[in-house]
């Protein structure tokens, strides 16, 4: 596996890591829709400019993974997209129990 494939990968998973823990720091459930169809886009839909934007307004990010490299990761994903990452190695109960918590208190994202 090439380097720059491996780097993609990293940034699909931490972009991924990240809507998980945003979704997690919502703290209600999704709205109702009144269509039963799902929702689907198409490449054309994504513009990544505008996600990178809309996560920057969010603020600095947690990244819990059971990885010791999450935080080489996440200084990696904070030089590429300019959003503070701050990684910390957890397992998945660990992460989960983390997330929780901060939501509870209305932490998230602070």
């Amino acid at each position: 596996m090439s380097i720059n494939r491996t780097h993609r990968w990293t940034t699909v998973l931490s972009l991924g890591l990240g809507a998980v823990l945003f979704t997690g720091c919502a703290g209600g459930a999704p709205a109702a829709t009144t269509s039963s169809a799902p929702a689907t886009a198409s490449a054309e839909d994504f513009d990544l400019d505008q996600l990178i934007e809309a996560a920057k307004a969010e603020g600095p990010i947690t990244i819990y993974d059971s990885t010791s490299k999450i935080e080489k990761m996440a200084a990696a994903f904070t030089k590429t997209y300019g959003i503070e990452a701050t990684g910390v190695k957890a397992d998945a109960a660990e992460a989960i129990e983390k997330v929780t918590r901060e939501a509870t208190v209305g932490q998230c994202g602070r």
